[in-house]
């Protein structure tokens, strides 16, 4: 059986609002770190199962977050907008201590320029098993120049086989939404999560696009 793929972000990443409707184009879920808290809600006819998660803000990491200038109150306000295909997981200690350990190298100091990426490796960690997490990787490479740049990849008279890494970016920034200035963000987003969760023939070819692409890395 095919897994679901769902990507991972850092503590920023809603800020690039726009090419988050790229994401889930790409991605069955996106997984956001989140200054809240989660509260189960049971069923009172039957306590052992549990309905809707209720959140509620986490004051002292809602408070860092607005000190960081991560502005919590938009990420609250978007991830709403894309319930249907968000997984919310509270940025609490436990997931802080795991942070820590991965941005610190064997001397005791912080890796420099790792930080955020960080935060999406740690989540990738405690996802279903029936999902496969990679760190979202949309907003990384906006031009060409910079794809190049970053993996070595550039136009050749002979054509040479791309590396995996190179060919997860090129078919990633090939399945794109038009960009219409017509459109404010909430409602191009408001259309892709319409698109995404109503069309089931489209969630089929995207679940064949992954499965071809983990069978092409795999030989790699």
């Amino acid at each position: 059986m095919s897994r679901e793929v769902w990507a991972t972000y850092s503590v920023r990443d809603h800020f690039d609002r726009r090419s988050l409707a790229v994401d889930m184009m790409l991605y069955d879920r996106l997984v956001f770190p989140v200054p809240q808290t989660p509260d189960l809600q049971y069923d009172k006819a039957d306590p052992t199962q549990h309905g809707p998660v209720s959140w509620s803000r986490n004051p002292v990491e809602w408070k860092w977050w607005e000190k960081a200038k991560w502005d919590p109150e938009a990420q609250e306000s978007l991830l709403k907008l894309l319930e249907p295909v968000v997984r919310k997981v509270p940025w609490d200690a436990p997931l802080q201590d795991e942070w820590r350990k991965e941005v610190t190298n064997e001397a005791g100091k912080h890796l420099p320029g790792y930080a955020f990426e960080a935060t999406k490796t740690v989540l990738t960690r405690d996802l279903p098993a029936y999902v496969t997490g990679v760190n979202a990787m949309g907003p990384t490479y906006r031009s060409v120049e910079q794809l190049e740049k970053e993996l070595g990849v550039s136009p050749a008279e002979t054509p040479k086989k791309l590396s995996a890494s190179a060919l997860s970016a090129v078919l990633g920034w090939e399945i794109l939404v038009p960009d219409d200035p017509k459109l404010s963000d909430d409602e191009l987003l408001g259309e892709a999560v319409a698109f995404v969760t109503q069309d089931k023939d489209f969630r089929v070819h995207r679940t064949a696009f992954w499965d071809w692409q983990q069978k092409y890395l795999k030989e790699e």
